[in-house]
Parts: C-alpha cells; sequence; structure tokens
C-alpha cells in the first residue's frame, strides 16, 4: 500500500486533524516507518488543494465527481492569527463537488462545480447508503448485510425473473450467462410496480447495471449501446455500438420511448460535466 493512504487512514480515524495531529496517529499506528513529507501527502489527497497537479502530473481530470480514488480528504483553513489548516475526510453532501482549473495566470485554482440532478441523486444516495445501519454484532448480521445489499442490487425477484426468461438468462449486451450478476435494470427509474414491465426492463451485468444508473452508458432507437466520453477510453470502449440481444417476444423488447428518455438523460449528464 503506498504510504500516503496512512494520511488518509489517520484522517478519518481522528475525523477532523491537524498536521501534527495526523503525524502523531501515524507514529503511533506505524512506529518506526514515518513518512518524510506528512504535508505533501495530505495535499495529494486534499480535493480543494491547488498544489495537488504537483503530486499526480499523470492525472488530467479533477473533478470530484468522477470518483477517483484519490480524491480523500477536504481541509478547512480557519483564519488566525495563527492561522490554522484542519484535515478531515471529504463529504460531497457537506462540501459539494469541486475541480481544479489552470487560470491565465498559471496557476491552479479551486471551483465549485454545478451540478446536475444526476449528480446531486448521486450525492444524497452515497451519504444514505452508509448513515443509520444496524450495528453488526455477529459474523452471521454481517453475510446478511452483504446478502441483502446484493439482493437490492438484483432487483426486485418477480421482474427479475421475468427478464431472465425474456432474455434467456443472458446479458443483453455481453451475453454474459453468469447468473449470480445478472440484474433487472429499469430503463425509467423504478415509481411503484407499475414501472416493473419487461418493455421498461433490461437484462444487465452488475457492472454495466451500474454504469446505465450511472448515466455513463444509454441505449440508441437503434438499440446499440453508446458511452460517455469518460468511458471511452477504458475497456468498456469496445462496447460502443454493440448491438443488443433482444427478446424473441415484440412486447417484451425496450420501449423506443423509454430509451430515448434514458438517452437523453444520459447525454445532458455528460454535457454538464463538460460544461
Amino acid at each position: 500500500m503506498a504510504k500516503y493512504w496512512r494520511v488518509a487512514e489517520a484522517a478519518e480515524a481522528l475525523g477532523r486533524a491537524r498536521l501534527r495531529d495526523v503525524g502523531d496517529w501515524i507514529e503511533v499506528h506505524y512506529p518506526g516507518d514515518p513518512i518524510s513529507d506528512l504535508r505533501a501527502n495530505l495535499e495529494h489527497l486534499t480535493v480543494n488543494s491547488p498544489s495537488r497537479p504537483h503530486y499526480d502530473a499523470a492525472r488530467q481530470d479533477w473533478r470530484t465527481d468522477s470518483g477517483h480514488a484519490r480524491d480523500r480528504l477536504f481541509k478547512i483553513v480557519e483564519p488566525g492569527p495563527p492561522k490554522r489548516t484542519f484535515y478531515l475526510p471529504f463529504n460531497p453532501a457537506e462540501h459539494g463537488h469541486v475541480d481544479l482549473r489552470k487560470g491565465s495566470d498559471g496557476k491552479w485554482h479551486v471551483v465549485k462545480l454545478d451540478l446536475d440532478p444526476q449528480a446531486q441523486a448521486d450525492i444524497q444516495g452515497q451519504a444514505e447508503a452508509f448513515t443509520n445501519q444496524p450495528p453488526i454484532d455477529s459474523d452471521h448480521d454481517a453475510r446478511v448485510r452483504v446478502m441483502r445489499a446484493v439482493h437490492m442490487r438484483r432487483g426486485q425477484p418477480l421482474f427479475r425473473s421475468r427478464l431472465m426468461d425474456a432474455y434467456d438468462n443472458r446479458c443483453a449486451i455481453t451475453g454474459c450467462s453468469a447468473i449470480e450478476v445478472l440484474e433487472a435494470a429499469h430503463i425509467l427509474p423504478y415509481r411503484g410496480d407499475h414501472t416493473n414491465r419487461i418493455d421498461n426492463g433490461l437484462l444487465l451485468r452488475a457492472d454495466l447495471h451500474t454504469l446505465f444508473d450511472c448515466l455513463l452508458l444509454w441505449i440508441l432507437p437503434d438499440n446499440t449501446v453508446d458511452l460517455a466520453p469518460s468511458l471511452l477510453t477504458t475497456e468498456y470502449a469496445s462496447l460502443t455500438g454493440k448491438s443488443l440481444t433482444l427478446p424473441n417476444a415484440s412486447e417484451h423488447r425496450p420501449n423506443p420511448q423509454h430509451l430515448a428518455a434514458h438517452a437523453a438523460r444520459c447525454i445532458a449528464h455528460a454535457q454538464s460535466r463538460n460544461a
């Protein structure tokens, strides 16, 4: 593990920490293996630090709504004298999302992002996913929590079963037949049992379902796959233009109007990120 993760671990354990506090925590938990430059390691992971690009030259996109693993900390500077800087875990629900952009002066500046509805929903969902959880009192409780998450992700059992039949137990995009990772995706968001229609659903591999719900992957009216620009440099790029494997029954095939509505949301989301 890279040593810079230790400063994030320290800040998350302490909740709110000054540079000295982080150093003391690391000395206790990693005795005899100090970090040579604590401040540089903290700034590397701090989303609202203009000096970040100096520590991560390979990174091009500094938006914090991209899900980058190193967007871990947020800093607060209290005016002095003496001026004091505190590092705390980055929480988009509290801090919002930011970007780093180089100005005409050649310096990097922190820019607060205006978020579209999808990004706002993502923040709220992330905040609620790990709050108000019941305590884990045993190995059984832990296993139950994991499997609860799996079953919730797979989708309502009857809806998923009907999609499995319609798509012959295969992912509509990849043809994957591992039923453990096949999930029932709603084209238009779930708003009650009336949206559990086969023509409002797709059977997708779990990772593709996530991309579909995050508005990064969509289906065009000709039933081919399109992707957000951020995926075009990844292994998913090969899916661009790929045709869906459709159900034999025409009434079970994706509703073109539903696909168009989802695609419009995806395109608007992509445009808002590039604005």
